[in-house]
């Protein structure tokens, strides 16, 4: 049955209100990440400027600013999540409810086709999601420094000095491998999210 005008601009009208907040969310992700990426970089740039230095007043706090990155990087994990999750969310209503009725916009159907073909393991997925590569980077990057300047002895394995980072780093490691799981299986919420808007336009 085809569409009167007056039908087809209100849903032209939707289409593009939904691609604006798309395309904004789209922005956020890339400010997000520019600021982590930015404070992350200059922290450890100064935690490793103090180990150099030959004060020690300033060298004994060099390996606890090498970690402040990664108070950084997980709350802006899970943000990022959101807002891909938001902009998966609305590009599936896109699909269910628009592309399904206007049959010249068919953007958000054929990427979902072009996923459901796309073959490869886990890790291969992972390669091709450079900001969990870039963040599990810097996870790395933030305890090789730390270990590398933190006096370690492991025969004093359970004195406080020794026991406060490995607390702090199976703590980090849990929520950070947890972000980086949620941002990275987001990406299969695509089908479930358009299964639920096609369930709901029946209703």
């Amino acid at each position: 049955m085809a569409l009167r005008a007056f039908d087809r601009d209100v849903l032209l009208a939707e289409y593009r209100a939904l691609r604006e907040e798309i395309l904004h969310n789209d922005r956020l992700i890339i400010e997000v990440f520019t600021f982590s990426i930015i404070s992350s970089g200059a922290l450890i740039g100064y935690s490793t400027s103090l180990f150099s230095s030959t004060d020690s007043s300033s060298f004994q706090y060099a390996p606890f600013i090498a970690l402040i990155p990664l108070i950084i990087i997980i709350p802006c994990t899970y943000l990022l999540t959101s807002l891909r999750l938001q902009i998966i969310r609305l590009g599936s209503y896109i699909r269910a409810y628009i592309e399904t009725k206007l049959d010249d916009l068919n953007y958000e159907g054929a990427v979902a086709k072009l996923a459901k073909s796309e073959k490869g393991s886990a890790l291969m997925k992972l390669s091709m999601t450079p900001i969990s590569l870039t963040y599990i980077a810097i996870f790395l990057l933030c305890w090789i420094i730390f270990f590398a300047i933190y006096p370690i002895n492991f025969g004093e394995i359970l004195e406080a000095y020794m026991l406060i980072p490995i607390v702090i780093l199976i703590i980090s490691a849990i929520f950070f491998f947890h972000s980086q799981y949620s941002f990275f299986e987001i990406g299969n919420k695509k089908e479930t999210f358009y299964n639920q808007w096609r369930k709901n336009q029946k209703h």
